[in-house]
């Protein structure tokens, strides 16, 4: 998933940022966001999950990076 990231990051320009999404939310309500908000909610959702998936793991005794993403060098 970081490299699927990392690939829409570098192709994103400045004038993409401020562009209006229009979309159907997990409720079926149709929206309207700029992109910008939008790529923000979607990375710290990510972040979400992966802690998640640390702290699962941590519970379970397996040690695991998921939460050092700064850490990762593959990203």
């Amino acid at each position: 998933m970081d490299n699927i990231i990392t690939e829409f990051i570098k192709e994103l320009r400045e004038e993409d940022l401020n562009k209006s999404l229009r979309f159907i939310n997990s409720k079926g309500v149709e929206m309207e966001r700029k992109m910008n908000s939008l790529i923000t909610h979607v990375f710290n959702h990510e972040t979400h999950h992966r802690g998640m998936i640390s702290v699962y793991l941590e519970m379970m005794g397996i040690e695991n990076s998921y939460s050092d993403s700064m850490y990762n060098t593959e990203l």
